[in-house]
């Protein structure tokens, strides 16, 4: 399991290319899309296709990503399909904004990750 002190040290030495894109695969969105909700441009990503690797601000914005679809995938009982489902269709909860769109914030991403475990404990 990992600690908060394992997800600094990944931050801080900066997502590899390869690892944005297996999140990118398991998430089940383009390219493009993810590049707009971890709030980078389509150049930026291709530049950090040639580098490798992302800075510490982009792999925060990254893991907060991967977090919050970790733990969907979690309370869906491991259906990854179901916790994609869920994260990419409009919520009447979110004024009819996807929960993925929500990420873009602190703010989003907590009211998301509320959302989850209120579902997770049969609260919706």
């Amino acid at each position: 399991m990992e600690t908060y002190l394992d997800d600094i040290r990944r931050i801080e030495s900066g997502a590899t290319f390869p690892q944005v894109m297996k999140l990118i695969k398991k998430a089940g969105v383009s390219q493009s899309r993810f590049a707009k909700l971890a709030g980078l441009s389509i150049s930026t990503l291709a530049e950090r296709k040639k580098k490798g690797r992302f800075n510490p601000v982009e792999s925060e914005r990254v893991l907060r990503l991967e977090k919050v679809f970790q733990l969907a995938v979690a309370v869906f009982d491991k259906n990854s399909r179901a916790a994609r489902d869920w994260l990419t269709a409009p919520n009447s909860e979110f004024g009819n904004i996807a929960p993925f769109e929500m990420l873009k914030t602190d703010i989003g991403t907590e009211a998301v990750v509320m959302m989850l475990h209120r579902i997770d404990q049969g609260m919706f």
